[in-house]
C-alpha cells in the first residue's frame, strides 16, 4: 500500500558534521542529506571560499549552492576556544564527522578522531585526505590532476600524439573521494548497530584510484605490461574509440562484443575485420546527423554531446533510488 506522506530517509535521524571544503566531502555530505541525514555543515569565519566568486572561480556560489543544500551552515572559529568548545557540542550529539584535514594539522586542531572520541565514544570520523597517513607523503599536497597523474590514470587518457589529456572531470575528487567516503561511512553505520563502537575512516585520494585501472591491473596480473597503444580502453583496438565525422564532430564506438561490432559494421557497409583507419575512413564519409541511424541499432555509439549537455539544466542530481531518498515534501 502506497503512502502519500513524504519519506523521511534511510539515514533519518543520523546526523553528520560537515568540517571538509572543496568538493569530495561536501558532495558526500549532500549524498547523506539527500538520503535523510541532518548535515551540520561548519564554515571559518567569513563563511566557506566557494560563497564567493573570482576571477578563476565566477561559478563558485553556484557550486557552493549545488554541493550544501539542505545543510545547516554553523559559521566558527576552531583556532579559539569559544568556537572549539561549539564544535564538540555539535560533536557529542552527532554520528558522523567528515573532514578534510591533513594528519597534522587535524591533530593540532584537536579533529582527529582520538581527540573526537574521548567526547563521542560513538562518532564515526571520516578523513578524505590525499595520501596514505601513514606513508612517507601524508603531509603533501595534491589535487586531482595530480593524483591521476602519480598513479598512472591520466597516461592511459592520452591523446592520439601521446599528450596526456586532461580529462575534464574529477575523477579522483568523486570517484576516489566522494564515492569511496560514503561507501565507507555506511558501512561503518552498519557495523556500529551490532557492535556499537564508532571507528575512523581514512580516504586517501591517491590511493583509492585502483578500480578505475582494473584492466591495466589485469593486464599485470597476467604478467603483461599495460600498453596505450594497444589496449582495448585507449584506442588499441578499432571497435572502441572516436571518430571525426564530416562535419568535424566525433562519434564514440564502443561495441567491443561481437553482435554490436557485426550490427555497427552492417551500418557503416564495412567488413568486421576492418582495422581502425578503415573504420575511421568510413565515419568521415557521413556527417554526425547521419549517425542517428545507430540509435534505431542494437550497437553501442553516440556522437559526442558537447560540453553543454554536461551541464544539464543546472542542477545537480544524485544517483539515490527513491526508496532510500528522502522526500523534500
Amino acid at each position: 500500500m502506497s503512502s502519500d506522506r513524504p519519506s523521511a530517509g534511510a539515514l533519518s535521524g543520523v546526523r553528520v558534521v560537515d568540517l571538509s571544503a572543496r568538493i569530495p566531502g561536501p558532495l558526500a555530505t549532500l549524498f547523506l542529506a539527500a538520503a535523510g541525514a541532518e548535515v551540520v555543515r561548519i564554515e571559518p569565519p567569513g563563511g566557506d571560499v566557494l560563497r564567493h566568486a573570482s576571477a578563476v572561480w565566477p561559478q563558485a556560489p553556484a557550486a557552493f549552492a549545488l554541493l550544501h543544500a539542505g545543510k545547516r551552515c554553523i559559521e566558527l572559529d576552531l583556532k579559539y576556544p569559544a568556537g572549539y568548545a561549539q564544535l564538540l557540542d555539535v560533536v557529542r550529539a552527532s554520528d558522523v564527522v567528515v573532514d578534510g584535514f591533513r594528519p597534522a594539522l587535524a591533530a593540532r586542531l584537536g579533529l582527529d578522531h582520538a581527540t573526537l572520541a574521548t567526547h563521542n565514544p560513538r562518532i564515526i570520523t571520516c578523513s578524505i585526505v590525499g595520501y596514505d597517513p601513514d606513508g612517507p607523503h601524508a603531509e603533501r599536497a595534491g589535487h586531482d590532476l595530480t593524483y591521476l597523474a602519480e598513479r598512472g590514470l591520466l597516461a592511459l587518457l592520452r591523446t592520439h600524439d601521446g599528450v596526456p589529456a586532461l580529462p575534464g572531470v574529477l575523477l579522483a575528487d568523486v570517484g576516489g573521494g566522494t564515492y569511496p567516503a560514503v561507501v565507507n561511512i555506511l558501512l561503518a553505520l552498519y557495523a556500529r548497530e551490532r557492535t556499537g563502537k564508532g571507528a575512523h575512516l581514512t580516504i586517501p585520494l591517491a590511493e583509492t584510484l585502483a578500480p578505475f585501472a582494473l584492466w591495466a591491473r589485469a593486464t599485470v596480473a597476467g604478467a603483461g605490461t599495460p600498453d596505450v597503444t594497444q589496449g582495448v580502453f585507449t584506442g588499441g583496438v578499432a571497435r572502441y574509440g572516436c571518430y571525426r565525422t564530416a562535419d568535424g564532430a566525433w562519434l564514440a564506438v564502443g561495441a567491443l562484443e561481437p553482435h554490436f561490432w557485426r550490427a555497427f559494421c552492417a551500418v557503416l557497409g564495412i567488413a568486421e575485420d576492418a582495422d581502425a583507419a578503415t573504420v575511421a575512413a568510413a565515419i568521415g564519409t557521413h556527417e554526425a546527423a547521419w549517425f542517428d541511424r545507430l540509435r534505431e541499432v542494437d550497437t553501442c555509439a553516440a556522437v559526442v554531446a558537447p560540453a553543454a549537455a554536461a551541464g544539464g539544466d543546472g542542477r545537480l542530481p544524485l544517483p539515490l533510488a527513491q526508496a532510500v531518498r528522502a522526500d523534500p515534501g
